[in-house]
């Protein structure tokens, strides 16, 4: 049997830096806007030994095992109560180092499907902590709306924005998320928005 799933791109519609913490993490207060457009997954169950083997297919030039959706799988293992094994491909149309979340939400698609299917009775707020621990954006995606987030992305808040289309741009270039944040001229200081403000898109930078 197959299962195909959307999994969606995201945009920050605001993200402020706090400041960085001992453990070199940074704090953010950021607005997440999901889009309806982004990679396509499909899962097909196959004919395994029932030990929650899953195979990867879509990505070129990186080990399965530093895959986001192995890595997920492979958190969720602990918890599985029903034995099926799965090959995810990937139909990928979220670029690379485009700070769109693709890795992300490719990780939380996996975790919220293998959820269901391998009975591991985990409920939003429980894969979500598991997803903190795969990315900062990846609890995000396991609420699926368009969030507020602070502290390391971990405290999420669903809200409603008036964005009714987006219009993305692909330049030739990409920028992984740790080499920006290692950024010698980044900004780590700014000011955090109050809450009551946050719909005010004069206080939306980037």
């Amino acid at each position: 049997m197959k299962h195909f799933i959307q999994s969606p791109a995201k945009i920050n519609l605001m993200l402020r830096i706090l400041g960085q913490r001992p453990d070199g993490y940074h704090n953010l207060q950021t607005l997440f806007q999901i889009l309806d457009w982004g990679d396509d997954i499909e899962f097909s169950e196959i004919a395994g030994q029932g030990s929650h083997e899953v195979t990867i297919e879509g990505f070129s030039g990186l080990l399965e095992q530093d895959n986001l959706i192995y890595r997920a799988a492979s958190k969720l293992k602990p918890f599985a109560q029903k034995k099926t094994d799965w090959h995810i491909k990937v139909t990928k149309r979220i670029p690379q180092g485009a700070g769109l979340g693709g890795g992300s939400s490719n990780a939380a698609q996996t975790l919220k499907f293998l959820n269901r299917q391998w009975d591991c009775g985990l409920d939003v707020s429980q894969l979500s902590q598991i997803g903190a621990q795969l990315g900062a954006d990846v609890p995000v995606f396991i609420q699926g709306e368009s969030a507020l987030a602070c502290g390391t992305g971990e405290r999420v808040t669903t809200m409603a924005f008036d964005t009714s289309y987006i219009l993305l741009l692909f330049p030739n270039l990409s920028i992984s998320t740790a080499e920006m944040f290692r950024h010698k001229e980044l900004n780590r200081n700014q000011c955090e928005v109050p809450f009551k403000q946050i719909h005010n898109s004069n206080f939306w930078i980037n």
